[in-house]
């Protein structure tokens, strides 16, 4: 079984003060689920989940599977992110377009360079449709998601890219990532927002998020 997380102050103020009634039966603050289920999975907040909007370049690299994208996630400089979506989404339709930055991931070689982060998206059940997820117009290049009402002011500090590929948290949240009937990101059925509204796939409901 996984390992969560360890608490941060923030996080524990964070889970009393939204889930009081939620005791904690194990050494170990839970998501809010039933307190003795053998639910363990990590804060959704372990990750720098950030919107960006508007600035962003992409250019298909030397394998014609992978676009190299330059992207502005409110930080001094683009960060540079390698995706596999050459066959999914026309070069076109990537530029300039609003995309969700998972931001900390450990930074790794691909084809010889350096990609640093990872594009969350949508795809249905036989992988043929593959597409990236939308903050709403109105967000702020930069800007940390949240879910449900919560504000992003609340939110523990993120986990560092290595304990995130040391206690596979990635791994362990990812499955309970999807889209609901109204195409809404959620994780466990909570919305994932930003300031502006709903994170959303383009075209796909009930879909799973990688």
């Amino acid at each position: 079984m996984l390992t969560p997380a360890l608490d941060s102050e923030a996080e524990n103020k964070w889970f009393s003060d939204h889930y009081p009634n939620h005791s904690n039966c194990s050494g170990v603050r839970l998501l809010p689920t039933a307190c003795c289920s053998q639910d363990r999975t990590p804060n959704p907040f372990s990750f720098l989940l950030k919107a960006q909007k508007n600035r962003y370049k992409s250019y298909r690299g030397s394998s014609h599977s992978l676009y190299v994208e330059q992207v502005d996630v409110g930080e001094e400089a683009p960060r540079t992110i390698i995706s596999g979506l050459v066959k999914y989404v026309p070069i076109e339709e990537m530029q300039g377009r609003p995309v969700m930055v998972l931001c900390n991931l450990k930074a790794r070689n691909m084809r010889g360079i350096k990609s640093d982060g990872m594009l969350l998206c949508a795809s249905n059940e036989t992988h043929e449709i593959v597409e990236p997820l939308m903050p709403s117009k109105e967000s702020v290049t930069g800007e940390r998601v949240a879910y449900g009402d919560d504000e992003t002011a609340t939110q523990p500090e993120p986990e560092t890219p290595n304990k995130v590929q040391k206690k596979k948290i990635w791994e362990a949240v990812q499955p309970h990532l999807k889209t609901n009937e109204q195409k809404q990101v959620v994780y466990k059925g909570t919305v994932m927002t930003t300031g502006a509204g709903p994170v959303t796939a383009p075209t796909l409901a009930n879909a799973n998020i990688s």
